[in-house]
């Protein structure tokens, strides 16, 4: 079986189909794996879901606009202004059909989402992590563990545990940042490990693989393409909404066994 593995598509669907279809993914065939953060920021945050709800094949692992996105929809939290730059008004926009992005009152916009089928459908094949026999993927790591605390800050390490944690809190946190693990290098031994939400290319400059294609430019070209790390670590989140290259990212993945599926 073939893997597709896309992350970060963030309502761009376009361009997610053209980097699908470039790849030679074959919806009755492969399975698609989107590592994350469907919503949000694109205009056209309806018709990613769509297409995914289509894949007779899919994994679809939870990123933090998707439990964001689920938590303000399902009237779990208030909208906050963190949540106009994280683009949620371009997704009220598209499943409400508004024609600009405050044509409407928000809450209002939230509520009608709240009774569409196919979100909510969404949400219940939500997963947190994959676990092939040589491969981790997840949104933005695994649950860790305080082991000491710094001046400002606390060194973390990968909970052991992390496998069988069911608290969704601790799961919910890991798909937001977890810089530290990555800056310090804080990789498995005998797995690689597939993460979107970093963006490929501050990733690869942090690890001194320099990706500008023009350091000089006022506004530089990026390279927004997959990092992978030493064999241990892949990067594919491409920024798909930077206009000045973003791109949808796949990796394939090869495996003749079936992953196993962290959900709560």
């Amino acid at each position: 079986m073939r893997y597709f593995f896309i992350s970060d598509v963030h309502g761009q669907f376009n361009l997610m189909v053209k980097a699908l279809e470039d790849a030679g993914f074959d919806m009755e065939k492969d399975t698609l794996v989107h590592v994350g953060d469907a919503f949000d920021r694109g205009p056209q945050s309806k018709e990613v879901l769509h297409y995914f709800l289509k894949c007779p094949n899919r994994i679809l692992i939870a990123g933090n606009h998707d439990l964001r996105l689920k938590d303000l929809v399902l009237r779990k939290d208030f909208i906050a202004q963190y949540d106009f730059y994280n683009g949620v008004p371009a997704t009220i926009k598209s499943f409400c059909g508004w024609q600009t992005e405050f044509s409407g009152d928000i809450n209002l916009g939230l509520m009608e989402m709240s009774e569409d089928p196919e979100l909510r459908q969404y949400w219940r094949e939500l997963c947190y992590a994959i676990e092939f026999p040589d491969l981790i993927a997840t949104h933005a790591w695994l649950p860790t563990r305080e082991v000491e605390y710094k001046p400002h800050y606390y060194i973390l390490e990968l909970d052991p545990d992390w496998r069988t944690i069911k608290n969704k809190d601790v799961w919910y946190d890991a798909t937001w940042v977890n810089t530290e693990m990555i800056c310090r290098r804080k990789l498995f031994p005998d797995k690689k490990i597939l993460v979107g939400h970093f963006h490929a290319w501050r990733i690869a400059e942090h690890y001194m693989e320099k990706r500008y294609t023009d350091r000089n430019a006022a506004h530089p070209q990026i390279d927004c393409s997959t990092f992978e790390y030493k064999d241990k670590a892949i990067f594919i989140d491409g920024m798909s909404n930077y206009e000045k290259g973003g791109k949808v990212n796949v990796y394939i993945y090869e495996s003749a066994e079936k992953p196993i599926i962290y959900n709560l």
